[in-house]
């Protein structure tokens, strides 16, 4: 029974909408961290290949140096 139409005030127990953000903003800030991570991932490998690009080289002549080496006995 609502007591609102007699002139009475009716006390809700409703939160305060500031508190809680709607679930449509939750969505979209997940989703916009989870992008973000995405980014940050990306760019960590990029790097990482990047820099793997001039390192892989280096190491695979220096090895087969070594193997060399040691194939002839040369020190």
């Amino acid at each position: 029974m609502c007591d609102a139409g007699r002139g009475r005030r009716v006390e809700h127990p409703v939160e305060h909408p500031a508190r809680f953000p709607s679930p449509g903003l939750l969505v979209v800030r997940n989703n916009v961290l989870t992008i973000r991570i995405g980014f940050v991932g990306l760019f960590a490998v990029g790097i990482w290949v990047l820099v793997d690009a001039f390192l892989i080289p280096g190491w695979i002549r220096a090895h087969n140096d070594a193997v060399r080496r040691q194939a002839y006995g040369v020190r």
